[in-house]
């Protein structure tokens, strides 16, 4: 289920101890943004032009990823995001963060950093998808198994 935030209009709040949620309802008819995967060269070269047309955006770097937001001509907002450090294409991205969250936690550090992507990254070359006895559903929840 997805959330907003009432202090913020993005969905990320900057200040996340201080934020409060309130649950989406199902139908509500609402699209927050369109957030698009890109590589690197794409991230920069898209920044490059936006700045060039005059496109007004905001950066955010996350410690693993960074994004930059900004409205289309239809008003809509478009992410672009990019990983410090590229996931494996072999597992979900759930999978990743995951792990990744729970090498946060051993850290007792308030966000996920590239590091922990990174640690996970070295850990994810020893584990391989969950066969498919728990189906689709496994697999989007990013079930892992060493």
């Amino acid at each position: 289920m997805w959330a907003t935030t009432t202090s913020s209009p993005n969905f990320l709040p900057r200040d996340e101890e201080s934020a409060s949620y309130d649950i989406a309802q199902s139908g509500s008819g609402h699209m927050d943004h369109l957030a698009i995967d890109v590589d690197a060269d794409a991230f920069d070269e898209a920044k490059r032009r936006l700045t060039a047309e005059g496109v007004a955006y905001e950066d955010a770097d996350r410690g693993y990823e960074r994004s930059i937001y900004f409205k289309d001509p239809n008003d809509v907002t478009i992410e672009l995001l990019t990983w410090h450090t590229p996931p494996p294409s072999h597992l979900p991205q759930a999978a990743i963060l995951k792990q990744a969250q729970t090498l946060r936690e051993a850290r007792g550090a308030a966000c996920i950093e590239d590091e922990d992507i990174r640690r996970r990254d070295r850990r994810a070359r020893r584990l391989e998808p969950v066969p498919s006895a728990g189906g689709a559903e496994s697999a989007a929840r990013g079930d892992v198994r060493p």
